[in-house]
Formats: C-alpha cells, sequence, structure tokens
C-alpha cells in the first residue's frame, strides 16, 4: 500500500528531526571528548610526563604531537607561490597536484623541521597534541 503524501512529508520530519537530536548530541559529546583530552594532556605536560601507565585501568597513555600544516591561501598568488616553493626550491613536485593532501604536506614540513630547513612563509602550520591509549598487555 502506498503512502500518502502526508504520511511521507511527516516521515521526512521525523527523519530530519532526529538527524538533528543525534548531530547535537554528536555535538556535545565531542566537545566532552575534547575538554577530557584537554584536561589529560595539561595534567601530562605539568608533570613533564610523555606516557604513563594507569594504575586502575590497565591502559598506557601516550603523548605525541601531531603538526598539521596547510597553503596560506589569502590569494591565488600565494598558493602558487607555495607550489612554486615546493616544486623548485625543495624539488618536490611529487606532492603537487591540483592541490596537496594536509597529511603530504604536514609530514613534508615536518620532516623540514626536523632537518632544521627553513619553511616558506606561504606554508602554515602548528602543533596538535595526540593521546594515544593502548590497552597494556
Amino acid at each position: 500500500m502506498a503512502k500518502s503524501e502526508h504520511e511521507l512529508l511527516l516521515a521526512v520530519i521525523d527523519a530530519r528531526s532526529e538527524a538533528s537530536r543525534i548531530e547535537k548530541l554528536l555535538s556535545n559529546a565531542k566537545q566532552l571528548k575534547k575538554n577530557a583530552e584537554e584536561a589529560l594532556v595539561s595534567y601530562m605536560d605539568s608533570r613533564e610526563l610523555k606516557s604513563f601507565r594507569g594504575t586502575i585501568i590497565p591502559i598506557t597513555v601516550i603523548r605525541s604531537t601531531d603538526l598539521h600544516a596547510s597553503i596560506v591561501k589569502d590569494t591565488k598568488q600565494q598558493e602558487d607561490k607555495a607550489f612554486q616553493w615546493i616544486e623548485e626550491e625543495c624539488g618536490r613536485g611529487d606532492l603537487i597536484r591540483k592541490t596537496i593532501h594536509w597529511k603530504s604536506l604536514s609530514s613534508f614540513v615536518g620532516k623540514m623541521i626536523k632537518a632544521g630547513d627553513p619553511v616558506s612563509d606561504c606554508i602554515k602550520f602548528h602543533f596538535e597534541p595526540k593521546l594515544t591509549l593502548r590497552k597494556a598487555g
């Protein structure tokens, strides 16, 4: 039996309402996760801990940092300048497609920083704390 226009419309409205409710829950859960991770990172940083093993919960916590790099895109010239720098100055034209994936660029910039090489001002980057939890075994 085919559903009526009214029933179909109600199904869409109900589905959107449920999706909105779940998105709000997810947003709240992500904020709770972020706050909890920031608190643990702060705790570890204040005690200069790179890792620790839980005494009650058998989990090892490892503190590291992820590098996130991207091209400054204030203007098309900035992007062109970044591509030119990567290709000509660094000899890494293999990274360039129509765009550069942020993970490839981040890895490349990380290697340059580690080697003590300068990074062009058309590349922006920042470090983010990262926590890895592993079951102790």
